[in-house]
């Protein structure tokens, strides 16, 4: 996946916002950061971008009713099929329920008794919380940070164990791990925590304007896929 420097969202929306981007307030940072995480919410569920589908090969728990237990990293459910439709034409939908059974989300199927079954399923998206990154801190696991990576760039980091002082993600890179927003959203991002600053300024005509423009920057994104790239979902046969 080609992902965003999120400094760079930073940069432009602050810009954007009539900020110096060499002296961006710690309240208007955290604005920033608290509008894109809403936003990056819309963008990641606009569309079938192929950067967030996945298709997992899962087993069923067969008994009186018969079910797949979904992970952590599988957010919506689009799908699921008796045989890989990444692989072969040659397969069927199978009708599905989802529930949860206040510990895992689970997918009820009926009418087969197949197992595997392959699940088409969008990736769950991060959320943006982030401070930066401090070394006198110890984190613990689920904590995020902003920090510049070993490409120059600033990145949000999850820490996914307990992490002492001065162990930062370059430090001790088993410890985090780099949260990957995609690329395709960054003009989306810019425009729409614009648009919001505005709007929460009470500047609503231009809020309006800036607001279409986001919008067009998720279609062109779209038209990307569909029109420019001939993206099409495989046909069952």
């Amino acid at each position: 996946m080609r992902t965003l420097k999120f400094n760079d969202v930073i940069y432009q929306a602050a810009q954007l916002m009539g900020f110096n981007r060499a002296n961006i307030p710690q309240y208007i940072f955290n604005k920033i950061r608290d509008m894109a995480d809403l936003r990056l919410g819309v963008a990641w569920e606009a569309e079938f971008w192929p950067e967030l589908i996945r298709i997992g090969e899962l087993a069923v728990t067969q008994g009186d009713s018969d079910y797949i237990t979904l992970t952590s990293a599988m957010g919506e459910v689009l799908g699921v099929f008796d045989d890989d439709p990444i692989e072969t034409t040659k397969f069927s939908e199978v009708d599905y329920r989802l529930y949860e059974d206040g510990t895992n989300r689970l997918i009820y199927v009926y009418g087969s008794s197949d197992t595997p079954l392959w699940v088409r399923y969008r990736i769950t998206r991060p959320h943006l919380r982030g401070d930066l990154y401090a070394a006198t801190s110890t984190y613990i696991s689920g904590d995020q940070v902003l920090f510049e990576g070993t490409d120059g760039h600033m990145h949000f980091y999850d820490a996914n164990t307990t992490v002492i002082e001065n162990n930062s993600p370059t430090q001790a890179p088993s410890s985090w791990d780099v949260v990957e927003i995609p690329l395709i959203f960054q003009q989306y991002l810019v425009q729409g925590v614009l648009a919001d600053f505005m709007r929460a300024n009470s500047v609503f005509d231009e809020a309006g304007r800036v607001e279409r423009k986001a919008t067009n920057m998720l279609e062109l994104e779209a038209d990307k896929i569909y029109r420019q790239q001939k993206t099409q979902r495989r046909i069952q046969v």
